[in-house]
């Protein structure tokens, strides 16, 4: 009903008005984060045609490249929980963007393969990184339309990333896009180490506020 609606409305402005530093700061990280994927699986194979390799040797490279992802899994999530959640995300996104910086100087295969291992160790080192992020921020009251937000943050950067890259193909060239997407990880690493709370203590405080008893 329009009462419902202008209810739920009222909700949404009133957590992005409450939440507002956080979408700023852990959000904009995120979006860095996203963007670095999304530009990640276009630019490799891009690349690699352009280096004059097959499709089967692009299919390796990123076989291998999610391979090296997935390895990482269980030692992110031990990493996480024993030193806090900014321990992965940012490395994340260092070694992502190292990755991505990478490959403009390749030619080879060999050396494409070793850009895309990076990315994708560096992809690994953020697994459920945003999910993790969001749980651990979103509040007590109106968590549902904290986490909407949150997620709609997320898929803003999954979908800018393409654009970037094929935005700044055209202007420029492949390579420079590929060095732009591979900068984003100094003002994302930046926001995440001086700007973002630890989120796992924010996330314990929270818990510790909903347990006490009011008054």
């Amino acid at each position: 009903s329009e009462v419902h609606t202008d209810a739920a409305n009222k909700r949404l402005v009133g957590v992005v008005r409450d939440h507002g530093r956080i979408f700023a700061t852990a959000g904009l990280a995120t979006v860095a984060i996203q963007v670095l994927r999304a530009s990640r699986q276009a630019v490799i194979p891009l690349w690699g045609d352009n280096a004059g390799l097959d499709a089967a040797q692009v299919g390796v490279i990123f076989g291998l490249s999610s391979a090296i992802d997935m390895t990482v899994f269980y030692p992110v999530g031990i990493a996480m929980d024993r030193w806090g959640r900014k321990w992965t995300a940012i490395p994340c996104l260092l070694i992502m963007s190292a990755g991505m910086l990478m490959i403009p100087f390749t030619s080879s295969f060999a050396g494409l393969l070793t850009a895309g291992l990076v990315t994708g160790f560096g992809n690994g080192l953020g697994s459920g990184i945003n999910m993790t992020l969001g749980a651990a921020f979103s509040p007590a009251v109106a968590r549902g339309e904290f986490l909407g937000v949150w997620r709609l943050i997320g898929a803003l950067g999954t979908a800018g990333g393409p654009l970037l890259v094929s935005g700044v193909t055209v202007a420029m060239s492949l390579g420079a896009a590929s060095l732009v997407t591979g900068g984003i990880r100094l003002p994302g690493a930046a926001i995440m180490f001086f700007l973002v709370p630890e989120p796992m203590r924010h996330g314990q405080a929270n818990l510790a506020r909903q347990a006490s008893p009011p008054g």
